[in-house]
């Protein structure tokens, strides 16, 4: 396996996922890789392993016409970089309450870990800008 810097591959995830390009997302991900996903410290989304989180990205990227994270702070560690970022998306259709157009504004957190060479985890933390 190639060493990646892993500010590198955080960036190039946040890329993918600003272009709505799952294959790129998925890239440098563990096999066994966790995602986690808060919305007011509750956790409202676990998933476990590659295909899990290559299957629900998917899902989420018919739910918008755009979508864009830009970090605002890096915290970058040994084996772990913290990002505290603002979020936009504009709907592609209705969801969960939301209607197509609509545009959704959040601020957070998203947390990588390491190991291995790849991201075997991921952590999501977000509330109302």
């Amino acid at each position: 396996m190639i060493h990646k810097d892993p500010k590198e591959m955080v960036e190039h995830y946040l890329s993918s996922y600003n272009a709505l390009s799952v294959d790129g997302m998925i890239q440098h991900l563990h096999p066994e890789v966790v995602f986690e996903n808060y919305a007011h410290e509750e956790l409202t989304l676990k998933l476990e392993g590659k295909q899990a989180f290559t299957d629900q990205a998917e899902e989420a990227v018919s739910l918008f016409e755009k979508r864009h994270i830009h970090p605002t702070q890096w915290h970058v560690e040994q084996n772990r970089i913290k990002i505290m970022l603002q979020y936009e998306a504009i709907c592609a259709k209705d969801f969960m309450g939301l209607k197509k157009g609509e545009r959704i504004a959040l601020s957070g957190s998203s947390v990588f870990y390491f190991e291995q060479n790849q991201i075997i985890k991921i952590v999501d933390a977000s509330g109302p800008s």
